[in-house]
């Protein structure tokens, strides 16, 4: 896959250096348990309520740094 195929699949501009690229759905890889910020679904909803943000962030964190230490 080239850089410009990936890139219309993400559809963000990409920077690749001799990595894989994929997708990874934090923090669970679950797509319908991650906030969507421009349909607002529920699990963006419940940002706004500071121990789910918090609960959230932290899971999100622990996850990078998990995907980083592979």
């Amino acid at each position: 896959m080239t850089q410009d195929e990936i890139e219309q699949i993400l559809g963000v501009k990409t920077h690749i250096d001799d990595w894989w690229a994929y997708w990874e759905y934090v923090p669970d890889g679950n797509d319908e348990l991650c906030p969507n910020f421009k349909a607002a679904n529920d699990a963006y909803l419940k940002l706004f309520n500071e121990p789910s943000l918090e609960e959230f962030t932290t899971k999100c964190a622990t996850k990078i740094i998990e995907l980083l230490n592979k």
